[in-house]
């Protein structure tokens, strides 16, 4: 199993800020661009986004598959 996003374990103060912001705000990203916002506007202003093209419904299940397959190998 397992999950697309990365929680920050070694910093629990970030981690509870974080997790303190709406839950529709972290669904959205837009805690994400706050952040680089408040840390380097031109950043923001390049209008620049990265879109995940190996994502997609084939590739989800034929991982699914996969780790279902592996998981219950003998070995």
């Amino acid at each position: 199993m397992s999950y697309d996003i990365t929680i920050p374990y070694n910093n629990r103060l970030l981690l509870d800020k974080m997790l303190s912001v709406s839950l529709q705000k972290r669904i959205d990203d837009d805690l994400q661009r706050d952040v680089i916002a408040y840390m380097d506007r031109r950043i923001l202003d390049t209008n620049v986004s990265i879109i995940d093209v190996g994502y997609s419904q084939k590739r989800t299940m034929i991982e699914r598959a996969y780790l279902e397959i592996h998981s219950r190998l003998p070995f």
